[in-house]
């Protein structure tokens, strides 16, 4: 995941337990929710536990990720 984020994305993923990730699948296509337009975007994507949104930005001419955050589906 590293070559995909930014420096400071990275670092605070290596702290990130896989085993708590609630998702396990991807059950729908990203929808942008924000741009991308003034090198930044932001999308969300729906998982089998919820909505996952990214956050993206344009650096150095490639887009890569620099947060995210998620949302759990109330059953």
């Amino acid at each position: 995941m590293t070559p995909m984020c930014d420096d400071g994305f990275a670092h605070s993923l290596r702290t990130v337990d896989p085993a708590r990730v609630p998702a396990t699948r991807v059950t729908g296509r990203p929808v942008a929710t924000q741009g991308p337009a003034g090198g930044a975007a932001v999308y969300e994507v729906a998982t089998d536990a919820g909505t996952l949104t990214v956050a993206l930005a344009a650096v150095d001419g490639r887009w890569v990720v620099t947060g995210n955050d998620f949302v759990r589906a109330v059953s």
